[in-house]
């Protein structure tokens, strides 16, 4: 073998020696950037060498597993206060959880340059629970494959926050309702106890608390007792037009203004509005009062009130009633 052979035949060695090692130094860079997602019981998980991020839908968090985090969170009513660095198993609670990635500067006396960044920063934030996790030094293909898997967990974290939003308004709307019914029923039971203890009044008081309301006492009144000595009517007349009215179990207190007044049988019935009347709802409230006083007693009071009544109707330019 000549000396040019042997030396082509070490030349080729070295080469393809050098081939070898420079495969097997791409072999082991894409080993440390290796990453894949994986399906786990409810949920995902992203590996990689130095992370590993898991999605745990059934219990509404995120787990973190890394080998240099510096992990920060405020103390509150349920946990003390925490500042760690380097190796952890962070659980963050999905509600709130935010991800950021962003590219790391290089240092200030690194040459600048205009390559893409070799390394990101992942920051993971719950502005609900006051922590916050941050990984340095993450190689940029597995940032750029982790992006697609934080996305992923964006998109969960906004439905989920999103469901909370119209349970905590299904719930408040239930709660609201349930306040206005106990209000109701509340506002019943005082009604309810205002009228019984009213039937217990004595006449005279009680149509002493009917003009209180009323803010009038009528110069003309009568009233009409039941068997049992309580007011089965009454009516109070202010020269005015002002008018207060009970029968059936019901009291109104106001005027004259477009009445209906006729005599039924011994009785007078008037129809007055009442605080429900409007002129897209003219439906009129009716009375009947002066049962047992004499023909012309009701006669005088008719024509009385049929006066009060015109005069009413025609300042308020109201058609007269008949």
């Amino acid at each position: 073998m000549s000396g040019f052979e042997y030396y082509g035949l070490w030349l080729l060695g070295l080469l393809s020696a050098g081939a070898v090692a420079g495969y097997g130094v791409m072999e082991f860079i894409a080993w440390l950037e290796h990453s894949e997602t994986v399906a786990v019981p409810a949920g995902f998980r992203f590996v990689s060498r130095h992370l590993q991020v898991e999605m745990q839908r059934a219990k509404d968090r995120v787990v973190v597993r890394t080998d240099r985090g510096h992990f920060v969170r405020q103390a509150n009513a349920t946990q003390e206060a925490s500042d760690a660095k380097g190796a952890m198993t962070v659980v963050l609670e999905a509600l709130g959880l935010r991800i950021e990635i962003t590219p790391q500067k290089p240092l200030e006396n690194a040459a600048v340059t205009d390559v893409p960044p070799r390394h990101f920063s992942l920051t993971f934030n719950n502005a609900e629970d006051h922590s916050r996790l941050n990984i340095p030094d993450v190689p940029a293909k597995i940032a750029h494959d982790f992006s697609a898997f934080a996305s992923q967990i964006g998109l969960w974290v906004e439905k989920r926050e999103a469901r909370r939003a119209q349970e905590e308004a299904a719930a408040q709307a239930a709660a609201e309702s349930a306040a206005a019914a106990a209000a109701a029923e509340a506002e019943a039971l005082a009604a309810k106890a205002e009228k019984e203890a009213a039937l217990n009044l004595p006449p005279d008081a009680q149509v002493a608390l009917w003009r209180k309301a009323a803010g009038f006492s009528g110069t003309s009144s009568e009233i009409g007792l039941d068997d049992r000595g309580k007011i089965a009517w009454f009516i109070d007349l202010d020269p005015s037009g002002r008018i207060t009215l009970h029968g059936n179990d019901r009291t109104v207190h106001t005027t004259l203004e477009g009445a209906e007044i006729a005599s039924v049988g011994g009785e007078l019935e008037l129809g007055v509005r009442d605080e429900f009347w409007t002129i897209h709802a003219p439906k009129l409230v009716r009375f009947r009062v002066l049962k047992g006083r004499s023909p012309d007693e009701r006669r005088a009071w008719r024509e009385r009130m049929e006066i009060l009544r015109n005069q009413l109707d025609a300042k308020n330019h109201a058609p007269l009633a008949h």
